[in-house]
């Protein structure tokens, strides 16, 4: 028989079954349901009774910190003898993303948070029957910046591992869980290739579709979009700070937004202080207030929605307060291009907010964009004794998530007006 290469089989065509039925014969709770479906092979028989299993899908992570450390545990699992090696790892909540679910599990089960995620890919666990599907990530330059909150049943000791430990421990079976095996092996098969980054193709202008010998390929830890779809508003907190650096961190990252003539007219204020956060929210809250009593609003409304504003920017641990400066802008003596010029600079703005969002998320941290400040520049900057041209645009609160956050439906661009000049023909 004549071996098959891989590429040349890749476009081999095969029938699979197909399922003509199933019925539910147990629903044990939301971590085990059994169901038999009759399913036709491809020669047309049947069988009536095929047993198929439904579990949560999951995600296992192979975290390394800077210095080359992989986080671990040693633990019990009620199916295996004794005690194991294992790598962070939990099921996803009801549409939670993968990636959101990852770095959840992180920050929860060992304290850490990382900059750079790489996903490995999504595997059956049994390719006949089902039994979930398991999301296996790497995350690098992890760093710790809480306790670990876990809920897990089973007793746990976390551990911080050479290369050269983990090695040993993947040889001598120390993972004693086929996926922690799968993931680990994965970790260092890729950093074997010499790197965590990943080379994604470039678009080829000629031909319309990614190559990788496109020239301007970029490298990526996590897909860009991975990172987008994964993003939640995150409105609830843990009580953490945040470090002064990883503040840094993200007002380095809104910095890189691209801006109208290069003038960069963002401003930033990050607010740690618990007097400034209640001053800010109070002042605020005056504010709102006053216009809701204007606008005759009942009272118990207004006051309902006062507290929720000023428990939102006092609980979280950090806020940063965006603001727009038209210092740098060019000038003009009519309307009609002042207009857009101010445009511009709030467009700039806006970027800059939309790169601080991503990079929050990639860091592991919960973020949510308030559009409140628009409404009080002059109470924000009295508030935070700010510079007279420094206009306020958006809040933004951030810590360490204490829920995952709700996905929101989104519409694509072919829901909505799309306009394509592709021909001459219109």
């Amino acid at each position: 028989m004549k071996a098959l290469s891989l590429r040349k089989g890749m476009g081999t065509y095969m029938r699979t079954w197909k399922t003509l039925s199933r019925r539910t014969i147990l629903d044990h709770s939301k971590y085990l349901v059994v169901e038999e479906h009759a399913v036709e092979l491809t020669d047309g028989r049947v069988i009536p009774n095929w047993p198929w299993i439904i579990t949560p899908d999951y995600i296992n992570v192979a975290a390394i910190t800077d210095r080359d450390e992989f986080v671990c545990f040693r633990q019990t699992k009620y199916a295996l003898d004794g005690t194991s090696l294992a790598v962070v790892g939990g099921y996803l909540e009801p549409n939670e993303d993968p990636l959101a679910a990852a770095q959840r599990e992180l920050l929860e089960e060992t304290g850490y948070v990382a900059p750079d995620w790489f996903k490995f890919g999504q595997f059956v666990v049994d390719a006949n029957r089902g039994a979930g599907t398991g999301h296996l990530f790497l995350a690098r330059r992890a760093y710790r910046v809480a306790a670990p909150d876990a809920d897990d049943l089973e007793e746990q000791q976390l551990l911080l591992l050479s290369r050269a430990d983990v090695e040993a421990a993947l040889t001598t079976g120390e993972f004693k869980c086929m996926a922690w095996t799968a993931v680990v092996a994965l970790a260092l098969r890729h950093l074997d290739r010499g790197s965590a980054m990943v080379e994604e193709p470039a678009l080829s202008l000629s031909k319309g579709r990614p190559t990788e010998a496109a020239s301007g390929a970029r490298s990526r830890t996590a897909s860009i979009l991975e990172v987008m779809r994964s993003r939640r508003s995150i409105r609830r907190y843990r009580r953490d700070p945040i470090p002064r650096d990883t503040i840094d961190q993200l007002l380095e990252a809104a910095a890189l937004a691209p801006s109208a003539h290069n003038r960069q007219p963002w401003r930033f204020a990050a607010i740690t202080s618990p007097d400034a956060k209640e001053r800010l929210a109070t002042a605020m809250g005056t504010r709102l207030r006053a216009d809701r009593i204007r606008d005759g609003d009942p009272p118990d409304v207004i006051e309902r929605d006062v507290t929720r504003s000023h428990e939102r920017i006092v609980s979280a641990p950090a806020a940063i307060v965006v603001c727009l400066s038209m210092r740098d802008m060019d000038r003009y003596p009519d309307e009609r291009r002042a207009s857009a010029e101010r445009t511009m600079a709030v467009q700039s703005v806006s970027l800059a907010v939309q790169n601080l969002l991503l990079k929050a998320h990639a860091l592991g941290l919960g973020a949510c964009w308030m559009c409140a400040p628009l409404f009080c520049p002059d109470v924000v900057r009295e508030a935070l004794a700010l510079p007279e041209d420094w206009e306020a645009q958006a809040l933004i609160t951030l810590g360490l998530p204490a829920g995952a956050g709700k996905p929101r439906e989104r519409q694509g661009p072919q829901s909505q007006a799309v306009y394509y000049w592709d021909t001459d023909e219109h």
